[in-house]
């Protein structure tokens, strides 16, 4: 009886242990949400997220990069990205909780509107997962560009996500083998 009191306390203050320091390390580690298009044709594709652990001690500017240059690179051939790896950014602005994203002029070379809606929505589903950033904008070699999202909607002051029209699909074994 002694015995199995003793290994009864002995894993509850591990458990505390445990849970203690597991709350310590998470609450140090930052998360970013990269978002790649799944989907086999042109009808109808879907946004899949893919959490990814970073460096906390990073800016929000050198979020926004790293996000930028991740979705370029999907991390699995079930999964797709339509911005070009080619495009640069030449800076980012922030102010309050828009985000400014100045592209090089290779931009104007994503066609279609398919494309191109894709290319917001990826875009702006991604960068918009950083913690304080609720709309995006984007310029071209400095220049600001209208406003318009995936839909073909002009709305003022950047874009914001917008939960009802982009379809989610959460990243599994299943999305990676279809």
């Amino acid at each position: 009886m002694k015995r199995l009191l003793f290994l009864v306390c002995t894993v509850m203050i591990g458990t505390i242990i445990l849970a203690c320091s597991f709350t310590t390390i998470s609450s140090s580690e930052c998360w970013v949400t990269a978002y790649y298009l799944f989907g086999s044709n042109s009808i109808k594709n879907y946004l899949v997220p893919v959490k990814i652990l970073v460096d906390p001690g990073l800016s929000r500017e050198d979020l926004v990069y790293l996000v930028f240059e991740m979705i370029k690179y999907p991390p699995c051939k079930s999964l797709y990205s339509v911005i070009p790896e080619e495009l640069s950014l030449l800076g980012i602005e922030f102010n309050g909780e828009l985000v400014t994203m100045n592209f090089t002029a290779q931009i104007e070379e994503i066609g279609g509107l398919g494309i191109a809606g894709a290319f917001i929505d990826q875009l702006t589903w991604s960068v918009l997962e950083i913690e304080g950033l609720e709309k995006i904008a984007f310029k071209v070699e400095g220049k600001l560009v209208s406003d318009i999202t995936s839909e073909g909607i002009f709305v003022e002051g950047g874009i914001p996500k917008n939960l009802k029209t982009v379809e989610i699909v959460p990243f599994s074994k299943v999305s990676q083998s279809k």
